[in-house]
């Protein structure tokens, strides 16, 4: 994929750039896995936020359910406050 930046600039991800072991990220008290960006892509997109993130990837196989919709579709991407 490519995320570009208000600034203009954009950054080509790949979904097999991503950490082979998924970590647990926590969202409004769920707990779920998920991949984590490499470190080049988490200190670029720590430069528009005010902090270090993380992006973080559900995969393609879905681990996390919302109780308010009956679908959640699969690949979900977050960005994490560290």
């Amino acid at each position: 994929m490519i995320v570009n930046a208000p600034d203009g600039s954009a950054m080509l991800i790949r979904y097999s750039d991503f950490l082979p072991t998924p970590a647990p990220p926590q969202v409004w008290g769920d707990c779920f896995s998920a991949f984590i960006a490499p470190d080049n892509v988490n200190r670029w997109l720590s430069g528009y936020f005010n902090g270090e993130v993380q992006l973080r990837w559900a995969g393609v196989d879905k681990t996390r359910s919302v109780k308010q919709y009956s679908y959640v579709p699969p690949g979900a991407l977050a960005v994490f406050l560290t």
